[in-house]
């Protein structure tokens, strides 16, 4: 999957901004497994890649069916990380080769002395690239 400030590419299809998630899915959906809840504003597909990172899936959301979508998130596939790394290493090092330093970031050090849970964020960090704020 390709991320322009003016689209975002799917299977070929690229979807221009401010499009409405009435439109999208029309444009998007293809009976794969992608899916959305009647008069719902969210929808999943799947997904092999977001820039290099391999992920799973993504999903859109907007306010209202009749309105641009206003986020897309991604399931970021398990990357291994050695020993010496931190889990999110991996993640963050495949990042900023593609996109440079973030223009933020945080690690949460208390969240590994607990057990650790997949939907534990360990590390949050932001990127700003024409006008998209991006943050896995």
């Amino acid at each position: 999957m390709v991320i322009r400030p003016e689209y975002f590419e799917y299977k070929g299809f690229q979807v221009p901004r401010g499009q409405t998630f009435d439109e999208v899915f029309a444009l998007l959906r293809t009976g794969e497994g992608d899916g959305s809840a009647p008069n719902s504003c969210e929808a999943q597909f799947p997904c092999s890649a977001i820039i290099v990172i391999p992920s799973l899936s993504f999903t859109i959301r907007a306010p209202q069916p009749d309105r641009p979508i206003k986020q897309l998130q991604y399931s970021l596939a398990p990357l291994k990380s050695t020993m010496a790394q931190e889990i999110y290493s991996p993640y963050l090092e495949l990042l900023e080769r593609t996109m440079g330093e973030p223009d933020s970031g945080k690690y949460f050090p208390e969240r590994m002395e607990k057990t650790y849970h997949s939907s534990l964020v360990v590390y949050s960090a932001k990127w700003t690239l024409g006008g998209i704020s991006i943050q896995p």
